[in-house]
């Protein structure tokens, strides 16, 4: 799915495992609820996309573009996700027990 133009695209309940979604852009996406653990997310741009309940359990997000602390909090887990440094600790003061 590497540079894949989904704008306001709704995934919701899709299986993303191991993607590699470097450079896709993922603008006011419905991606409530994906397994995305193990995904390498590399200049993705997820600007407003929902991503409530998803799977980011071991998933790369450094280098993710347009991500907000609030979109990573609102994940049914994340253990082991990879953040870049600025953003991690943000995530760390909004919700600090991943789950």
């Amino acid at each position: 799915m590497q540079q894949t133009y989904l704008w306001s695209a709704r995934l919701s309940g899709a299986r993303l495992a191991f993607a590699q979604l470097s450079s896709a852009i993922f603008i006011d996406a419905g991606l409530r609820s994906i397994d995305f653990h193990g995904a390498q997310f590399q200049g993705t741009v997820l600007t407003n996309a929902d991503m409530q309940d998803t799977n980011l359990d071991d998933a790369d997000m450094r280098g993710a573009l347009s991500l907000r602390p609030a979109q990573i909090c609102s994940a049914k887990s994340r253990r082991g996700t990879l953040l870049d440094d600025t953003l991690q600790s943000q995530v760390d003061a909004l919700c600090p027990n991943p789950h």
